[in-house]
């Protein structure tokens, strides 16, 4: 599935417009979500039984849980970094995009061959990224600390070399699948799970903030949408944990 978003920008007289492309790799997942942890408007009707139509459904559609075993620990934590950092960007309203999909008899088979492991470990060490950032690992920063260092809590900066990020590598490190697309899919006892944060280019401005306080007072007791850049965040990550095992 190919996500754009244009961008248009006025400079004098003359427009700009920015196609940005992604190309997620969920079209071959039959069941597909996309998930922002709240309720309000997140339902879309299942295409009928038999039907060749695959819709992309929403939280409310979504049942059961995410089974994951061994890659729980490593999907969660990478939620967090993801949402630390776009909190940081003032961002909200974004997805995350989840394609599922049973894993084949010779899939399960293969998925502990020699061959298999090889493959896997070289394409896990050739995708190894550089130093992690700093929500995750700083949550307990001070007050006093930001206010010394000029760089807020949850900025998404790299940290320094040193101990932290050498222990962060060791327990965020993880075998990647033999798969085309390999950095964004997670292999579960059964089934296999494609994720990923799309739709990211909603700043939490003045409009948002009258939507916020438009609907809180439209649905009293409701969740939606448009809430603070920071209450997003950890709504998303809450969601994630509730949901999977």
């Amino acid at each position: 599935m190919v996500q754009r978003q244009v961008i248009k920008e006025q400079v004098g007289v003359r427009q700009y417009r920015q196609v940005i492309k992604e190309q997620v790799g969920v079209r071959q997942y039959r069941d597909r979500y996309d998930i922002k942890g709240c309720e309000l408007g997140r339902w879309t009707a299942p295409p009928p039984q038999g039907s060749p139509v695959i819709s992309v459904l929403k939280d409310n559609n979504f049942q059961g849980r995410i089974i994951l075993g061994p890659e729980r620990s490593w999907f969660e934590e990478q939620v967090q970094l993801d949402s630390a950092f776009l909190r940081s960007l003032n961002v909200l309203d974004y997805s995350l995009l989840i394609g599922q999909q049973a894993l084949h008899l010779d899939e399960l088979d293969q998925r502990h061959s020699l061959a298999t492991l090889v493959n896997r470990t070289t394409k896990s060490l050739d995708l190894d990224e550089g130093p992690p950032t700093r929500p995750l690992l700083e949550r307990q920063r001070s007050l006093e600390e930001e206010q010394a260092s000029g760089v807020p809590g949850g900025g998404g900066v790299p940290l320094a070399s040193g101990g932290a990020e050498g222990e962060f590598h060791a327990r965020h490190r993880r075998l990647l699948p033999d798969v085309p697309n390999a950095v964004h899919v997670l292999d579960g006892p059964q089934r296999r799970h494609l994720v990923g944060i799309i739709d990211v280019f909603t700043q939490y401005g003045w409009r948002k903030r009258v939507e916020h306080w438009y609907k809180a007072l439209r649905f009293p007791g409701r969740s939606f949408s448009t809430v603070s850049p920071q209450a997003y965040s950890l709504r998303l990550c809450q969601w994630v944990r509730s949901r999977t095992q």
